[in-house]
């Protein structure tokens, strides 16, 4: 079975138990999805296999004491940190070894930092680049690493508690790029988070992506959150949170079980229990597909199932529901039902197979077993029009066309062609007119 199918069948809780031990040195197993166990150790300068149990540095197998990360970055070469990763690989495999930890790209931003040893440099290019290729050193042995330690490692006094407190440009410019060059360089196996919060949060239990575009901020927010850089798409798992924002305003967020977002079309896909706001549309839903524009911008948003979409107090649910924001247009499919404002802010309510909502020239067009309450007129046709007012634009006139009627105080008329005003209050029925009046004496 392969990894993404595997993936697929997994409930979030297993998911999770794959990031964390079987005990100090093996991952977890799962023999229903046919995943083995599998023994880390650690790294950066070589294999340090512990003979027996638990974590003390003595009681290892004999390994090559490879140079520093802080001795090798100095050397300033990528094809010698190439050649030492294929010699940290082969040993790995020598010993068994699946994953070794390392090597740490974190900057040296102070001097009491008890772990600078181990990162190559205070220069995030240079860590990225040498990390990149002992990375890619490694692997080409078919072993894994650890990207370490994800992120804003500075210290080792109080590193289970302290948080590095880091403002949001230079975190990403500055302590982000070294893992950004890596990742993209050498895709390793894994990456190890940091013992210590940033900015008071626990990266690994608050999964967080984001990136800059023409001034816009996409985040995204879950429990699991995956990212292949090399193909662009980011997927969100367990309680996702996905927003654009531009100057601190939000301009769209969506909220679900699942997403993904794929930045080569820029489309984001989301399921179960879908929440969607841009502007004054609010949006719930089964699943939903938004396709933004390149500037981050909603260009078209698609709802699939139990689809409801709420537009300045205007509300339409139907099966499936299409909403273009260039041309302002929804369209509903499936079980149809409207509630819009009319003329006289009072509502006018629609019930179709099909129905589609232009904002802009506000206008309704509902077709398939149509059905209209407006206060004590009921009204059904095969085909309605809702047309605004020229002066107010609010609507204020609906148009029956093809073989209709309309009920109001015990009366039926048949025509074919009926009009409903709001404004005055009044209808209209032409083409073979048939009343039906109640016997009202003896």
């Amino acid at each position: 079975m392969k990894a993404k199918e595997i993936l697929k069948q997994m409930s979030v809780k297993e998911k999770l138990m794959l990031t964390s031990g079987k005990d100090f040195w093996h991952l977890i197993d799962f023999e229903k999805y046919g995943i083995p166990t599998i023994m880390v150790t650690d790294g950066p300068h070589g294999l340090r296999k512990k003979v027996g149990k638990g974590m003390g540095i003595g009681d290892a197998v004999p390994s090559t004491a490879f140079p520093t990360a802080s001795c090798s970055a100095s050397s300033w070469d990528k094809n010698l940190l190439n050649k030492m990763g294929k010699a940290m690989g082969e040993e790995c495999i020598a010993e068994e070894v699946s994953v070794i930890l390392g090597p740490g790209v974190n900057m040296k931003r102070s001097p009491l930092c008890g772990r600078n040893f181990e990162y190559f440099s205070e220069d995030p290019v240079l860590a990225g680049e040498m990390g990149a290729a002992l990375i890619n050193g490694v692997q080409e042995t078919g072993v894994g690493t650890s990207l370490k330690h994800f992120a804003a490692n500075n210290q080792e006094t109080f590193r289970m508690t302290g948080s590095s407190n880091v403002d949001e440009r230079t975190l990403r410019e500055y302590y982000l790029q070294p893992f950004e060059i890596a990742v993209k360089k050498s895709q390793p196996f894994t990456v190890m988070t940091a013992y210590n919060k940033v900015n008071n949060v626990q990266f690994q239990e608050h999964a967080y992506s984001y990136q800059m575009q023409n001034g816009k901020k996409h985040e995204i927010k879950a429990q699991i959150l995956e990212m292949s850089l090399l193909n662009k798409v980011f997927s969100a798992e367990g309680n996702t949170i996905s927003s654009i924002t531009e100057k601190g305003r939000p301009v769209v967020i969506v909220t679900a079980d699942k997403q993904e977002y794929n930045k080569n079309n820029n489309v984001m896909k989301a399921t179960g229990n879908v929440n969607i706001v841009y502007k004054d549309v609010e949006t719930l839903s089964n699943q939903a597909i938004v396709d933004l524009t390149k500037d981050n911008d909603v260009k078209r948003i698609q709802l699939i199932g139990n689809a409801k979409l709420n537009q300045s107090g205007n509300k339409i649910s139907a099966n499936k529901l299409d909403y273009n924001n260039i041309s302002q247009e929804a369209i509903a499919t499936g079980s149809v039902y409207s509630d819009i404002i009319t003329e006289d802010n009072k509502n006018i309510k629609v019930w179709s197979d099909y129905q589609s909502y232009n904002r802009k020239a506000n206008f309704i067009t509902a077709s398939g077993s149509t059905t209209i309450k407006y206060e004590d007129y009921t009204a059904k046709g095969p085909k309605v029009n809702v047309f605004s007012d020229k002066k107010t634009n609010k609507l204020n006139e609906a148009v029956f066309i093809g073989r209709s009627k309309i009920e109001t105080k015990g009366r039926t008329i048949e025509a074919d062609r009926i009009s409903i005003t709001m404004n005055p209050k009044d209808f209209k029925a032409e083409g073979n007119v048939k009343s039906v009046i109640p016997n009202v004496g003896n």
